[in-house]
């Protein structure tokens, strides 16, 4: 059994559900692929190299980014109320202070970006009940039905440093509680420094929940926001970057035709380049010597036009709200924003429906079954 669930954990490890998890985090905190992007050209055997002499700019304009936060601001930004039994609405009220407010708002971030956020109930040293945002690249779900409505268990897979080294543990969660291993190679060995057991000591005894107590916030099929917009994101950032690029090259790094260079070879004419700016030439047999530059003239016009329509198909794609749009400009009728406001709307009633969902699970962890949230989201009216 131990090692079937290995087999399974290493296989995730390497999917690219997960891969693309780990990519929703890391373009969200501005960590893009152009900023390992090296410039190429084909060398002696025809194989791409690396070029170290000309400008390299890696550029990040983060629209994903943006996307992500009016999403999740645009639902629960503002403080969300409770439904159905006045006592039990009360302790909600209590329960859900400003920081667990704030941890539910960053696992419905990741919802957005990642397709699916976690969020775990456990107690601490002094028995008290608190909540904890999982990564969703931590988490490895085992559903009972192809809907993912009902948990069998679940692995959180992470890494710490242990005695001067990482060390990657592994915790199965189970009603009954935690197992906890270190995962060494394609093994889980039993973790001799951390305790499994129940979730919580009663009189000395384990106690477990009804069922895992890790409850999933979803996007709409699970599918992550960055998916419909990373190409497109890509795209932007090459733009701008290689923009940067042309605008840095001249005639000390850029491609040079010479005439009668009067010196030894290449190397030395760019070093005399690059520390006196200038060369020698000379003139033989009557043609006179000279250094031209070889480039392309870049048409400001068309990075302009090709930025604003990339900039447009992330925000279309991703149904969010462009508040450049010229249609804002002056007082905008009621109508206008409205349809401003269509596609943002429509993906909002898609995740809360799903945040709902998890609300409510979450809610019969609380004792407070047959309760409801309301989102109260940024209305027409607050921009007229």
């Amino acid at each position: 059994m131990r090692d079937t669930l290995a087999k399974e954990i290493t296989d995730w490890l390497n999917s690219p559900e997960r891969a693309a998890q780990i990519d929703a985090a890391r373009y969200l905190a501005g960590k893009h692929d152009i900023l390992t992007r090296e410039r190429r050209i084909i060398g002696k055997d025809g194989r791409l190299e690396a070029l170290k002499n000309l400008p390299n700019n890696r550029l990040v304009d983060n629209q994903y980014a943006k996307l992500v936060r009016q999403k999740v601001n645009y639902s629960v930004g503002r403080p969300f109320g409770f439904l159905g039994d006045a006592e039990k609405k009360r302790a909600l009220e209590r329960f859900f202070d400003g920081r667990r407010r704030k941890i539910v708002r960053d696992v419905c971030g990741d919802a957005v970006g990642a397709g699916i956020g976690w969020l775990t109930l456990y107690f601490d040293g002094g028995g008290n009940l608190r909540l904890k945002r999982l990564p969703p690249y931590e988490v490895l779900p085992f559903w009972r039905d192809s809907e993912h409505t009902v948990l069998d268990c679940a692995v959180r897979v992470f890494e710490n440093d242990w005695n001067g080294k990482t060390v990657r543990r592994a915790e199965v969660y189970t009603p009954q509680g935690i197992s906890r291993f270190i995962l060494d190679g394609g093994s889980l060995i039993p973790d001799e420094w951390a305790e499994s057991g129940g979730w919580l000591s009663v009189n000395g005894k384990p106690w477990g929940w009804p069922k895992v107590p890790l409850v999933a916030f979803k996007a709409p099929g699970e599918l992550p926001l960055l998916g419909r917009v990373k190409s497109l994101q890509d795209a932007l950032n090459t733009l701008l970057s290689d923009f940067q690029n042309s605008l840095q090259e001249d005639a000390r790094n850029t491609i040079l035709v010479l005439k009668n260079y009067d010196g030894p070879d290449l190397s030395e004419f760019r070093h005399n380049l690059a520390a006196y700016g200038a060369v020698r030439v000379k003139t033989v047999d009557g043609t006179q010597g000279g250094v031209e530059t070889l480039r392309v003239d870049v048409n400001h016009q068309s990075y302009e036009a090709l930025s604003a329509m990339l900039k447009r198909a992330i925000i279309e794609n991703g149904m969010g709200l462009d508040i450049n749009d010229g249609t804002l400009r002056g007082t905008p009728n009621r109508m206008t924003l409205m349809a401003m406001y269509a596609d943002v709307e429509l993906d909002a009633d898609g995740y809360e429906a799903e945040w709902k969902a998890g609300f409510e699970e979450l809610f019969g962890f609380l004792g407070a079954d047959g309760c409801g949230v309301e989102f109260e989201r940024y209305k027409l009216e607050d921009l007229e």
